[in-house]
Formats: C-alpha cells, sequence, structure tokens
C-alpha cells in the first residue's frame, strides 16, 4: 500500500515536471525565497481495531509553525522546489467514563494525549502569475520525525519515523501569504503489538498557515 502511494505521488510530481519542463530552456537552480509558517491544524487519528471499534477519537486543534525555503528550478519557471522544517502536534481527544469504587458513575473526563512530530516537507509548488496577488499550489512527501509524546499506551509503539504526504493552495500578496494544506501519513506508524486488537494509526489533518516572506523575490 506504502509502495503504491508513494508511486502515485511520484507520478503526479513527474507529470507536473516534465510539463513545466517542455516550456523551459534550462535547467537553473537557485534560491528564490524564505518564508515564516505560523497557525495551527484540527489534527486527527484514525484508529482501525481488528474486531470491535474500542476508541473513535474526535480531532483537536495544535498551534504550528515552521519555516521554509523555495528554490527556483527553471529560471523564472512558476515551478518551484519548497522544502521546509515544520514543528506540529499530532493527537486527539476522547471523553472517558469514570466510576467510583462502588461502580457509580461520578462523571465524564476529556483526554486529549499528543506526540510532537519534526516535519520535513519536499513539495513541487507551481504558482500562477507573479503579480499583485500569486496563488499557487503545493503537493509531495514528507518525512515525519517524532520528537516526543506524551504518556500514552499506543504513541509507546509509534515508529520514530515514517512517509507523509502535504497537498495544499495559497496565495501571497508582497511578503503576505496564507495557505491551507491537507497532511496525512502515507504508512501506519504504529508497531502493532503480537495478538493486539489495534490494526493501525493514520494520522491526518488539516493546517491552516500565514506565510511571512522574510527573504526573497
Amino acid at each position: 500500500m506504502l509502495r503504491s502511494r508513494f508511486v502515485l505521488v511520484s507520478a503526479l510530481c513527474l507529470v507536473l515536471v516534465t510539463t513545466v519542463f517542455a516550456t523551459a530552456p534550462a535547467f537553473a537552480l537557485g534560491p528564490r525565497a524564505i518564508r515564516l509558517m505560523l497557525g495551527g491544524g484540527w489534527m486527527g487519528q484514525s484508529y482501525n481495531y481488528k474486531d470491535v471499534q474500542l476508541l473513535d477519537p474526535d480531532r483537536k486543534f495544535w498551534m504550528t509553525g515552521g519555516v521554509s525555503l523555495e528554490v527556483g528550478l527553471f529560471g523564472d519557471s512558476p515551478l518551484d522546489l519548497e522544502v521546509g522544517a515544520m514543528f506540529f502536534q499530532k493527537g486527539m481527544q476522547y471523553d472517558v467514563k469514570e466510576y467510583d469504587d462502588y461502580g457509580t458513575f461520578t462523571g465524564t473526563v476529556t483526554l486529549d494525549p499528543n506526540a510532537r512530530y519534526l516535519s520535513i516537507p519536499v513539495l513541487l509548488r507551481y504558482t500562477f502569475g507573479r503579480g499583485t496577488i500569486s496563488p499557487y499550489v503545493v503537493a509531495g512527501p514528507t518525512l515525519e520525525v517524532m520528537v516526543g509524546h506524551d504518556d500514552f499506551v499506543v504513541f509507546d509503539e509509534m515508529d520514530t519515523a515514517n512517509l507523509g504526504l502535504q497537498l495544499g493552495v495559497g496565495a501571497e500578496m508582497g511578503n503576505i501569504g496564507a495557505s491551507l494544506r491537507y497532511v496525512r501519513d502515507l504508512n501506519t506508524p504504529y508497531n502493532k503489538p503480537q495478538d493486539a486488537t489495534l490494526e493501525s494509526v493514520v494520522n491526518d489533518g488539516v493546517l491552516a498557515l500565514v506565510t511571512i516572506k522574510l527573504w526573497g523575490r
């Protein structure tokens, strides 16, 4: 499954590169801009069980931020490479019913365990004109590296790193921009213990970002 998804993303990127390359006379690699990215994300975790669905958590809003480097590939071509480093949290929230020693229901407590990640996206960025307002789309794979997590048994079984996918749209006016991006695991980071009823865990969410150009054209 992971291989097929990676091949599909690679094929789409190849189509974009080939299309622009046909109109670009020469390959001219060079830095174009450095941006600060600030915002938040509605992140969730899908828990897939073998038999009975024991946990069905809700999404939760987490703050996020990072930096990105935009690199031109073909001089003034609209196709660029965007490489970044983003810190954000992945997790969920769910309700737990509490009972006293006599089995009497005493109330509900909401828990929101999260894991902290460094996300390294390597995206193709296509800009539709570089005028007063410059809309663009981005797409590509990401490397997700866990740098810490709350005390939660599922997180203890997670891989330190896994592959992800990021797709997005945005627009920039001068040095200020906004972007909406969908992020998702390409493979489950959950290492299933033997005889566990939980089969897989998949993180996904939507990021809303404000971008500030620190340097560039």
